[in-house]
Protein backbone atom coordinates (compact mmCIF):
# COMPACT_ATOMS: atom_id res chain seq x y z
CA UNK A 1 0.00 0.00 0.00
CA UNK A 2 1.42 3.19 -0.80
CA UNK A 3 -0.11 6.71 0.91
CA UNK A 4 -3.71 4.75 1.48
CA UNK A 5 -3.76 3.31 -1.99
CA UNK A 6 -3.81 -0.32 -3.20
CA UNK A 7 -1.12 -0.95 -5.64
CA UNK A 8 -0.93 -3.86 -8.53
CA UNK A 9 1.55 -4.61 -10.12
CA UNK A 10 1.86 -5.97 -13.47
CA UNK A 11 4.74 -7.24 -14.94
CA UNK A 12 4.26 -8.19 -19.16
CA UNK A 13 6.85 -10.50 -20.34
CA UNK A 14 8.25 -12.55 -23.26
CA UNK A 15 11.44 -14.95 -23.18
CA UNK A 16 12.49 -12.36 -20.21
CA UNK A 17 14.22 -15.53 -17.88
CA UNK A 18 17.48 -13.63 -17.73
CA UNK A 19 16.34 -10.29 -16.46
CA UNK A 20 12.78 -11.47 -14.50
CA UNK A 21 14.49 -11.93 -11.31
CA UNK A 22 16.26 -8.82 -11.53
CA UNK A 23 13.17 -6.86 -12.43
CA UNK A 24 11.27 -8.09 -9.25
CA UNK A 25 14.46 -7.83 -7.12
CA UNK A 26 14.09 -4.17 -7.98
CA UNK A 27 10.87 -3.47 -6.75
CA UNK A 28 10.69 -2.04 -3.83
CA UNK A 29 9.50 -4.25 -0.90
CA UNK A 30 6.14 -3.13 1.11
CA UNK A 31 4.45 -1.20 -1.80
CA UNK A 32 2.54 -3.03 -4.33
CA UNK A 33 0.06 -5.07 -2.31
CA UNK A 34 -0.88 -7.72 -5.51
CA UNK A 35 1.75 -8.36 -8.16
CA UNK A 36 1.61 -10.50 -11.08
CA UNK A 37 3.58 -11.95 -14.20
CA UNK A 38 1.67 -12.43 -17.62
CA UNK A 39 3.87 -14.32 -19.72
CA UNK A 40 3.06 -13.86 -23.63
CA UNK A 41 3.92 -17.38 -24.39
CA UNK A 42 7.24 -17.24 -23.46
CA UNK A 43 9.91 -20.21 -24.90
CA UNK A 44 12.03 -20.49 -22.11
CA UNK A 45 11.58 -20.40 -18.65
CA UNK A 46 9.62 -17.19 -17.79
CA UNK A 47 6.61 -19.02 -16.44
CA UNK A 48 8.61 -21.67 -14.41
CA UNK A 49 11.10 -18.51 -12.89
CA UNK A 50 7.60 -16.57 -11.91
CA UNK A 51 6.21 -19.08 -10.15
CA UNK A 52 9.06 -20.22 -8.42
CA UNK A 53 9.70 -16.34 -7.01
CA UNK A 54 5.80 -16.88 -5.61
CA UNK A 55 4.37 -14.52 -8.28
CA UNK A 56 0.85 -15.05 -9.98
CA UNK A 57 1.87 -15.89 -13.77
CA UNK A 58 -1.07 -16.09 -15.78
CA UNK A 59 0.59 -17.43 -19.20
CA UNK A 60 -0.50 -17.50 -22.66
CA UNK A 61 -0.18 -21.34 -24.80
CA UNK A 62 1.26 -18.77 -27.28
CA UNK A 63 2.32 -15.16 -28.03
CA UNK A 64 -0.40 -13.07 -28.63
CA UNK A 65 1.24 -9.78 -28.79
CA UNK A 66 2.17 -7.34 -26.12
CA UNK A 67 -1.02 -4.95 -26.17
CA UNK A 68 -3.13 -8.92 -25.82
CA UNK A 69 -0.57 -9.43 -22.76
CA UNK A 70 -1.15 -5.99 -21.37
CA UNK A 71 -4.90 -6.15 -21.52
CA UNK A 72 -5.35 -10.01 -19.65
CA UNK A 73 -3.20 -8.10 -16.52
CA UNK A 74 -5.29 -5.19 -16.63
CA UNK A 75 -8.85 -7.56 -16.81
CA UNK A 76 -6.83 -9.46 -13.64
CA UNK A 77 -6.64 -6.40 -11.65
CA UNK A 78 -10.24 -5.03 -12.42
CA UNK A 79 -11.46 -8.37 -11.44
CA UNK A 80 -10.01 -8.25 -8.19
CA UNK A 81 -12.26 -5.50 -7.39
CA UNK A 82 -9.59 -4.03 -4.17
CA UNK A 83 -7.33 -2.54 -6.26
CA UNK A 84 -6.71 1.69 -6.42
CA UNK A 85 -3.49 2.33 -8.59
CA UNK A 86 -2.02 0.16 -11.67
CA UNK A 87 1.51 -0.08 -12.60
CA UNK A 88 3.03 -1.16 -15.00
CA UNK A 89 6.32 -2.90 -15.48
CA UNK A 90 8.23 -4.54 -18.20
CA UNK A 91 10.12 -8.10 -17.14
CA UNK A 92 12.98 -6.93 -19.11
CA UNK A 93 14.17 -4.46 -16.92
CA UNK A 94 14.89 -2.26 -18.91
CA UNK A 95 13.28 0.64 -17.09
CA UNK A 96 13.99 1.00 -13.18
CA UNK A 97 11.81 -0.78 -11.04
CA UNK A 98 13.22 1.15 -8.08
CA UNK A 99 11.43 4.13 -9.59
CA UNK A 100 7.82 2.74 -8.17
CA UNK A 101 7.08 5.32 -5.86
CA UNK A 102 8.01 8.65 -7.78
CA UNK A 103 5.65 6.67 -10.69
CA UNK A 104 2.40 6.49 -8.64
CA UNK A 105 2.98 9.64 -5.84
CA UNK A 106 1.03 11.82 -8.70
CA UNK A 107 -1.33 9.60 -9.10
CA UNK A 108 -1.81 8.72 -4.95
CA UNK A 109 -1.78 12.34 -4.37
CA UNK A 110 -4.77 13.49 -6.86
CA UNK A 111 -2.01 15.04 -9.19
CA UNK A 112 -3.51 13.52 -11.89
CA UNK A 113 -4.75 9.72 -13.17
CA UNK A 114 -2.13 8.25 -15.37
CA UNK A 115 1.72 8.77 -15.20
CA UNK A 116 4.00 8.02 -18.19
CA UNK A 117 7.15 7.20 -17.13
CA UNK A 118 9.77 9.74 -19.23
CA UNK A 119 12.85 8.10 -20.61
CA UNK A 120 15.91 10.26 -19.32
CA UNK A 121 19.42 9.80 -19.95
CA UNK A 122 19.06 8.27 -23.62
CA UNK A 123 22.53 8.49 -24.24
CA UNK A 124 24.32 7.17 -21.13
CA UNK A 125 21.07 4.18 -20.95
CA UNK A 126 22.37 3.44 -24.80
CA UNK A 127 19.35 3.98 -26.54
CA UNK A 128 19.66 3.99 -30.73
CA UNK A 129 20.08 7.50 -32.35
CA UNK A 130 17.04 6.72 -34.62
CA UNK A 131 14.35 5.99 -31.57
CA UNK A 132 15.62 8.87 -30.07
CA UNK A 133 15.44 11.46 -33.12
CA UNK A 134 11.88 9.39 -34.00
CA UNK A 135 10.47 9.80 -30.30
CA UNK A 136 11.19 13.52 -30.57
CA UNK A 137 9.19 13.94 -33.70
CA UNK A 138 6.45 11.87 -32.75
CA UNK A 139 6.21 13.30 -29.27
CA UNK A 140 6.02 16.93 -31.23
CA UNK A 141 3.55 16.01 -32.92
CA UNK A 142 1.04 14.33 -30.32
CA UNK A 143 1.78 17.25 -28.08
CA UNK A 144 0.55 19.68 -31.32
CA UNK A 145 -2.95 17.24 -31.44
CA UNK A 146 -3.46 16.69 -27.80
CA UNK A 147 -2.74 20.39 -26.65
CA UNK A 148 0.08 18.86 -24.19
CA UNK A 149 3.18 19.78 -23.04
CA UNK A 150 4.38 15.96 -22.46
CA UNK A 151 8.34 14.74 -23.13
CA UNK A 152 7.62 11.10 -23.79
CA UNK A 153 4.53 9.51 -24.60
CA UNK A 154 5.86 6.05 -26.37
CA UNK A 155 7.69 4.52 -22.74
CA UNK A 156 6.38 1.11 -21.41
CA UNK A 157 6.59 2.34 -17.63
CA UNK A 158 3.39 3.44 -17.03
CA UNK A 159 0.91 3.63 -14.25
CA UNK A 160 -2.48 4.27 -14.00
CA UNK A 161 -5.48 5.09 -11.46
CA UNK A 162 -8.21 2.06 -11.81
CA UNK A 163 -10.97 4.58 -13.10
CA UNK A 164 -8.65 5.14 -15.83
CA UNK A 165 -8.85 1.19 -16.65
CA UNK A 166 -12.68 1.09 -15.80
CA UNK A 167 -13.36 3.74 -18.13
CA UNK A 168 -11.43 3.39 -21.67
CA UNK A 169 -12.16 0.89 -23.80
CA UNK A 170 -8.47 -0.83 -24.11
CA UNK A 171 -10.51 -4.35 -24.80
CA UNK A 172 -11.46 -2.69 -28.57
CA UNK A 173 -7.51 -1.58 -29.05
CA UNK A 174 -4.74 -4.07 -30.80
CA UNK A 175 -3.02 -6.78 -29.06
CA UNK A 176 0.57 -5.62 -30.49
CA UNK A 177 2.85 -2.43 -29.60
CA UNK A 178 -0.33 -0.02 -30.89
CA UNK A 179 -2.24 -0.74 -27.92
CA UNK A 180 0.09 1.51 -26.22
CA UNK A 181 -0.75 4.86 -28.30
CA UNK A 182 -4.40 3.43 -28.51
CA UNK A 183 -4.90 3.84 -24.60
CA UNK A 184 -2.82 6.99 -24.54
CA UNK A 185 -5.43 8.95 -26.91
CA UNK A 186 -8.66 7.26 -24.99
CA UNK A 187 -7.33 8.59 -21.72
CA UNK A 188 -7.01 11.98 -22.98
CA UNK A 189 -10.24 11.54 -24.66
CA UNK A 190 -12.46 10.97 -21.58
CA UNK A 191 -10.29 14.00 -19.62
CA UNK A 192 -7.90 12.10 -18.01
CA UNK A 193 -5.04 14.19 -16.34
CA UNK A 194 -1.22 12.78 -17.86
CA UNK A 195 1.88 13.47 -16.25
CA UNK A 196 5.62 12.40 -17.50
CA UNK A 197 7.96 10.88 -14.63
CA UNK A 198 10.94 10.88 -15.11
CA UNK A 199 12.93 7.37 -15.08
CA UNK A 200 16.00 6.28 -16.75
CA UNK A 201 16.02 3.93 -19.22
CA UNK A 202 18.99 1.21 -20.53
CA UNK A 203 19.70 -0.78 -23.45
CA UNK A 204 21.55 -3.89 -23.37
CA UNK A 205 21.84 -7.82 -24.95
CA UNK A 206 19.51 -9.35 -22.24
CA UNK A 207 16.38 -6.35 -22.68
CA UNK A 208 13.97 -6.37 -25.53
CA UNK A 209 14.86 -4.18 -28.39
CA UNK A 210 12.53 -2.74 -30.79
CA UNK A 211 14.11 -3.04 -34.54
CA UNK A 212 14.77 -0.07 -37.20
CA UNK A 213 11.65 -1.33 -38.96
CA UNK A 214 9.29 -2.27 -36.15
CA UNK A 215 9.93 1.51 -35.20
CA UNK A 216 8.77 2.94 -38.18
CA UNK A 217 5.23 0.74 -37.71
CA UNK A 218 5.31 1.87 -34.20
CA UNK A 219 5.39 5.77 -35.13
CA UNK A 220 3.13 4.61 -38.02
CA UNK A 221 0.79 3.66 -35.58
CA UNK A 222 1.04 5.90 -33.43
CA UNK A 223 0.06 8.70 -35.66
CA UNK A 224 -3.10 6.71 -36.91
CA UNK A 225 -3.95 6.74 -33.13
CA UNK A 226 -3.07 10.70 -32.97
CA UNK A 227 -5.56 11.07 -36.26
CA UNK A 228 -8.47 8.94 -34.66
CA UNK A 229 -8.29 11.16 -31.49
CA UNK A 230 -8.04 14.80 -34.35
CA UNK A 231 -10.97 13.10 -36.52
CA UNK A 232 -13.04 12.75 -33.05
CA UNK A 233 -12.09 15.81 -31.40
CA UNK A 234 -12.98 17.38 -34.67
CA UNK A 235 -16.75 15.61 -34.86
CA UNK A 236 -16.18 12.68 -37.14
CA UNK A 237 -18.19 10.16 -35.92
CA UNK A 238 -16.70 7.29 -37.89
CA UNK A 239 -18.16 3.77 -36.35
CA UNK A 240 -14.99 2.25 -35.18
CA UNK A 241 -14.16 5.55 -33.62
CA UNK A 242 -17.13 5.95 -31.90
CA UNK A 243 -17.07 2.40 -30.40
CA UNK A 244 -12.98 2.68 -29.74
CA UNK A 245 -13.69 6.21 -27.43
CA UNK A 246 -16.95 4.67 -25.96
CA UNK A 247 -16.63 5.23 -22.31
CA UNK A 248 -17.74 2.03 -20.58
CA UNK A 249 -17.43 0.15 -17.07
CA UNK A 250 -14.90 -2.40 -17.38
CA UNK A 251 -14.98 -4.52 -14.15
Amino acid sequence: MYKGKRIGGIIIAYNAERTLEDTVASIPPGIIDYLIICDDGSTDRTREIGLFLGIDTFSHEKNKGAGANTARGFDIMLRRGDIDIVALFHGDNQYDPSKLPDVIDPIATGKCDMVLGQRVEWRKGKMPLYKQLGNSFLTAIQNFVFKQNLKDYATGYKAFSIEVLRTINYRQNKNDFEFDPQINVQALMHGFRIMNVQVPTKYFAEASSVTFSKSILYGIQTLKATLAYFLYKKGIRLKRLENFFKKVNNT
